[in-house]
């Protein structure tokens, strides 16, 4: 008799989100192998905060999303509780949920009602190392014996605890968890660091779905059309689209003849608005805000160059990988950008040129590389595709993924 392949639950902050394109397409590659799922979230977002709304809604994602709610009438809530400890077997779980603790809660009751129907045949991926709890506490407690997968994606990897409390995760982590995903050799190393067992960290590169792209080299007539450099990113210091600004400025100085777009919204819009005022580049620099995947696709396919121009900021954070990059390589796009974090991974040396970090000078005699070697160009285009099917491919890359889920 053939085993029935496991549940597997996706457990994340909050579901659909505008910028984690990466997790709706592992869900995707997930229901296209056959496996039933569920979303388990904090917070269920309207499917209008997400940029792949058309995914969503042909894989009816919505009803698949389980949100972590507790009734907010007390009345309610202790009715519920009662009849929960008057099974037997979970008035046991509740009593080791509150040893465990160290104190009496009803909000342990909603916390077990909520995973009993998680307790077979599930698999649980985790998506962010920050919400792996309460799942380490039912496993201690012996409510889960479920395989735990969890996938860092950088920033969870960067606020990780200090001395005793570390030391404690790390032992949660070698005792419950089964596998760490990551994207980057990079963020496999800053773990590592940690204490983290090299051992139980794979490096999953964040794949795309070249099926959804154009996969054409790009070509440019003359010298003297005009070039088009765009950024999409969320406009925070971590995505450094200051330092793209100064080496527009600078290259327009030296008699380029370009065009800058910024995809893109966030808390630093106004700053960055008023450097294009300051340095006199309303014509040449235009920002965008928010787009869907389906608008990028569309945008890419109508510049030239791909400016990354992510850096460390004042926390000491850099990009852990960098997918914006892939999709602009499986458009045709060489990518410039600087050597910081998990992004220099991303590229070969035939796909994309690197700059020191935060050096603007370097990196505009990386981009006049480009604007001034019409053949470079058109030979990092070619390597640009064929850098994304080789070694970013969704087929290729989830199907190492799914088997994980067996």
């Amino acid at each position: 008799m053939i085993a029935s392949k496991p549940r597997v639950v996706f457990k994340t902050h909050s579901f659909p989100n505008v910028s984690e394109t990466f997790i709706v397409n592992n869900i995707k590659a997930a229901v296209q192998k056959g496996f039933d799922i569920a979303i388990l979230v904090n917070k269920k977002n309207s499917i209008l905060e997400s940029s792949q709304a058309d995914t969503i809604e042909e894989l009816n994602l919505m009803d698949k999303v389980v949100e972590n709610k507790v009734p907010l009438k007390k009345k309610n809530r202790i009715s519920i509780a009662l009849k929960y400890l008057s099974h037997a077997k979970n008035l046991v779980f509740f009593v080791k949920y509150c040893t465990l603790k160290r104190e009496v809660s009803l909000r342990f009751i909603f916390i077990l009602r909520l995973y009993a129907s998680f307790r077979k045949n599930t698999v649980f991926h985790v998506h962010y190392a920050d919400m792996l709890q309460p799942l380490l506490d039912l496993k201690k407690i012996g409510y889960l014996k479920n395989k735990v997968i969890v996938t860092f994606h950088g920033y969870d990897a960067h606020y990780l605890p200090e001395k005793d409390a570390l030391r404690l995760l790390l032992k949660d982590f070698q005792n419950h968890v089964h596998v760490i995903h990551v994207n980057s050799l990079y963020l496999k190393n800053k773990l590592v660091s940690k204490g983290f067992e090299a051992a139980k960290i794979t490096v999953f590169p964040i794949p795309v779905d070249v099926t959804i792209f154009n996969l054409k080299e790009n070509q440019r007539d003359s010298q003297a059309e005009k070039t088009r450099l765009i950024t999409v990113g969320r406009l925070i210091d971590l995505k450094g689209q200051r330092f793209g600004i100064r080496a527009i400025k600078r290259l327009k100085e030296k008699g380029h003849n370009l065009s800058y777009t910024i995809v893109g919204d966030g808390p630093k819009r106004l700053e960055l608005e008023h450097m294009v005022a300051k340095f006199e580049l309303q014509e040449t620099v235009r920002f965008l805000g928010h787009k869907t995947q389906k608008e990028i696709v569309k945008l890419l396919t109508d510049h030239d160059i791909y400016l990354m121009t992510s850096v460390s900021d004042t926390e000491d954070r850099e990009e852990a990988f960098g997918l914006v990059s892939i999709e602009a390589q499986v458009m045709g796009l060489p990518v410039v950008g600087f050597n910081s974090g998990g992004f220099p991974e991303t590229i070969t040396s035939e796909s994309g040129l690197l700059a020191k970090q935060k050096d603007v000078p370097e990196l505009v005699a990386q981009i006049e590389l480009l604007l001034e070697d019409k053949s470079l160009y058109s030979e990092m285009s070619r390597c640009a595709i064929a850098n994304v099917k080789n070694n970013f491919s969704a087929a290729i890359i989830y199907e190492r993924l799914i088997k994980e889920y067996c």
